[in-house]
Order: structure tokens, then sequence, then C-alpha cells
């Protein structure tokens, strides 16, 4: 039997390391702990997920050098007239 995915938001425990089942607000804590994984963990995958379009997977790296507020996030990543529902450590890919 697989175990259960504990789900969690990053501001209720910011010194906890992320993992699979983490996800962000778009609050100053939340905001705080994407930057400094974009800085120590560029390549960990974090799951942008749009309310039209498909979720898009990228590198934490690729969260810097830009806001992080959804529709500078929709801007860069998504379509026009779109919006984030929310954004998480994404899935490891099964071995």
């Amino acid at each position: 039997m697989g175990t259960t995915l504990e789900r969690w938001v990053a501001h209720d425990d910011p010194d906890r390391p992320l993992e699979y089942g983490a996800s962000f607000c778009d609050c100053q804590a939340c905001v705080a702990v994407l930057k400094t994984t974009a800085l120590c963990q560029p390549d960990l995958l974090i799951k942008i997920r749009f309310g039209r379009a498909p979720g898009l997977v990228v590198e934490a790296g690729a969260l810097l050098g830009g806001s992080m507020r959804d529709h500078d996030l929709v801007r860069r990543f998504g379509f026009d007239g779109d919006w984030v529902r929310g954004l998480s450590v994404a899935k490891p890919a099964d071995g």
C-alpha cells in the first residue's frame, strides 16, 4: 500500500524542507520561501496550475528574475486572460 500524501502550505512551516505535497499562496512568507528555494535549489520542480491552460512544471530557478504575483506568472508562463489556481512542488517522476 502507498503512503498518504501530506499536503501543507509553505507559510505554515517556512523552515521545513520542501517536498511533494507543499503548496504556496501569494503571501509574503510563501513568496520568501519560493525565492529562497529558487536560490538554494534552482532545479526543484514547481508546478503552476492555471485556470484554463494545462499546468506547467518549471524549475524553481526560472521563477527568479520576475515578480511571483499571479498576473506576472500568467504573463511569463501562461496565456492572456488566464489565471493562476496554485503553485506547488511537482510530483517527482517515478523511477
